[in-house]
């Protein structure tokens, strides 16, 4: 069987130049529940 890929990010997709709007938005909104959670369960 021979191998058409050359690395995982070949079946991923293509490699981005920098941070979007959409790609970022997720992981802020991840940060600020973790934050409201942690503070919640110090009070």
């Amino acid at each position: 069987m021979v191998n058409r890929y050359k690395s995982v990010f070949d079946i991923i997709g293509p490699v981005m130049v920098g941070p979007s709007s959409s790609h970022t938005a997720g992981v802020v909104q991840l940060v600020e529940q973790e934050i409201k959670y942690l503070w919640w369960r110090s009070s």
